[in-house]
């Protein structure tokens, strides 16, 4: 039994914040003397607590004796059953009854529900391979408005990429593209409780091969002469730099000739024989794609001078 309570810990039930009566209350006091003698109560620190409370978790009520329409002392009973002798204070005192299931109905505001948040990367176009590319998760959202936090994750790259995220943590981070091939990404948001279902997204890089162009075959009507091959019109889709390699594919028999350079554009060299030179010109751009082209050198058929 609580009766005679000398030191009683009250506690103001759920709801007090919204309730036009517990509004503003302290949430937790100490009431001192007999609980239920009907004699005037202190409170400890002045803390004093009105109408619905909680006595050990049990609903009491505590509220101010009325007089003449104004609230003069306190009072005090548990649950309301007109049987008891607490009951008995309730119904002695209309303005306590009624504060009492007036308080005692009132709803404690519902615990909103956390709904979980929606990842969205938006799809990435392909890119060059080599470029830095940005991967888009800003049309994520939270359906209770709350701030998200990004966490992404590179599930994939091509052999012999060393691709990485610069920034896991924001809403566009970007990664270097550097070999041709897929990228994958995950994007996870949080909104400070719950996480999202997990979206995935690929990024693909591609290269375009280069075209060779060795120029356009040549003849010749004496030797000694220095021949230019002009392979500067090869070209590379992406505007990738690219390397020249060049070869005798055949010469004519005893001839000893040789290119002056091979990993130029423009290469020479001296027939030192009369036929037919074929050369073959091979361009590679940087991520090693290549094409071949030849081009011809020969002597034309000059009839002689008597």
């Amino acid at each position: 039994a609580i009766d005679g309570c000398e030191s009683c810990a009250l506690t103001i039930v759920p709801g007090q914040a919204a309730h036009p009566v517990l509004r503003g209350i302290p949430t937790e006091s100490l009431i001192n003397g007999g609980f239920w003698d009907g004699t005037p109560k202190t409170f400890t620190d002045n803390n004093q607590p009105t109408v619905l409370m909680r006595l050990n978790g049990t609903n009491a009520v505590l509220a101010r004796q009325v007089d003449r329409g104004r609230v003069v002392n306190f009072t005090a009973a548990v649950n309301y059953n007109m049987g008891s002798w607490h009951g008995n204070l309730l119904r002695d005192h209309q303005t306590l009854r009624d504060l009492y299931v007036n308080a005692v109905h009132w709803a404690a505001p519902p615990v909103p529900v956390n709904n979980a948040p929606t990842a969205v990367i938006t799809p990435p176009a392909a890119v060059h391979a080599g470029t830095t590319v940005s991967v888009d998760g800003s049309q994520s959202s939270d359906p209770d408005g709350n701030p998200l936090r990004y966490r992404w994750t590179m599930t994939s790259r091509p052999a012999n990429s060393i691709a990485a995220l610069n920034d896991a943590t924001a809403v566009m981070p970007t990664f270097i593209a550097d070999v041709p091939g897929d990228y994958g990404v995950e994007l996870v948001v949080n909104d400070g409780t719950v996480d999202s279902t997990p979206v995935r997204s690929l990024v693909s890089s591609r290269n375009g091969s280069p075209t060779a162009d060795a120029g356009a075959d040549q003849a010749l009507v004496s030797n000694g002469i220095r021949v230019v091959l002009d392979g500067s019109n090869s070209s590379d889709p992406d505007s990738d730099t690219l390397t020249y390699a060049w070869r005798f594919v055949s010469v004519p028999p005893y001839s000893n000739a040789t290119l002056d350079f091979t990993n130029v554009a423009r290469p020479g060299f001296t027939p030192d024989v009369k036929g037919t030179y074929v050369t073959e010109l091979v361009v590679t751009d940087r991520f090693g794609a290549s094409h071949g082209d030849s081009v011809t050198v020969s002597f034309n058929n000059v009839a002689p001078v008597a």
